[in-house]
């Protein structure tokens, strides 16, 4: 493994130099691994931080509307967010999203955590511009969050019931997109919960308690984190503040 200093620096070049990063890519990944310009919505953030979830909802909240997925390095998040097209940001805490991103990859808690720590302080420049969904709001309450999005965006967007029926329904799409005709679905890949996942994460969890240089590292990123989270002109309450500010106008 490279040093850190090093991974950071080729990590920087290539987010900030969309031609290289597609010369990458395609070298690396046989793609071209840029976003498409085809679209009305967008869903970005780290792997594993429930992108395909909440994906899936908002594409069945927005009807005909194409939504750009999968956008998982700044490469792809800048571009999105530059099209000035309404997009979802998602973050999840830092210990859960590289434990999963490790088992998905199988790679070293600390290749997940430096590259979780990279990605979100590359993009903190612009962490005002986006309107941010965590883990936990987009897996427990995707309604309100599809909600906060209309009302930020004056958008549109078909009513979610948030039910057993509307989950069962998103998770059937995704393990289509996951599911090889040949061979079950791949557990340690597919973005939905999983019973063979949730059964490792006691593993990892155990080898961070055993590790000062982990636990240094992923206090670097839940600082980074938090920084991310800042309250901003999308968050709940600035929505408040505006509706409220509106109605007031109207009273006067």
């Amino acid at each position: 493994m490279l040093p850190h200093g090093i991974t950071s620096l080729a990590r920087q070049t290539l987010w900030s130099t969309p031609r290289l990063y597609r010369v990458y890519r395609r070298f690396r990944f046989r793609d071209n691994g840029l976003v498409e310009t085809d679209f009305d919505y967008w869903v970005a953030g780290f792997p594993r931080s429930s992108n395909t979830f909440t994906a899936q909802c908002l594409s069945a909240a927005a009807r005909d509307n194409k939504v750009a997925k999968h956008l998982h390095v700044p490469a792809t998040v800048i571009p999105a967010l530059r099209s000035e097209k309404p997009g979802i940001f998602v973050i999840r805490e830092p210990k859960a999203a590289a434990i999963s991103w490790s088992i998905y990859n199988n790679q070293s808690l600390d290749w997940s955590l430096r590259y979780y720590i990279d990605f979100h302080r590359f993009l903190l420049p612009v962490q005002t511009e986006l309107f941010l969904a965590t883990f936990r709001e987009t897996t427990r309450r995707i309604d309100r969050v599809l909600a906060r999005f209309a009302r930020s965006f004056n958008l549109q967007l078909e009513p979610v019931v948030l039910n057993d029926s509307f989950v069962s329904d998103r998770f059937t799409e995704i393990e289509k997109y996951w599911q090889n005709s040949q061979e079950p679905v791949n557990e340690l890949h597919v973005a939905r919960p999983s019973k063979v996942r949730s059964g490792m994460i006691a593993t990892y969890e155990a080898l961070i308690q055993r590790s000062r240089s982990l636990q240094a590292r992923l206090r670097d990123a839940e600082e980074v984190y938090g920084l991310f989270t800042k309250p901003n002109r999308f968050s709940a309450a600035a929505l408040s503040r505006q509706s409220a500010g509106k109605t007031t106008q109207l009273l006067a």
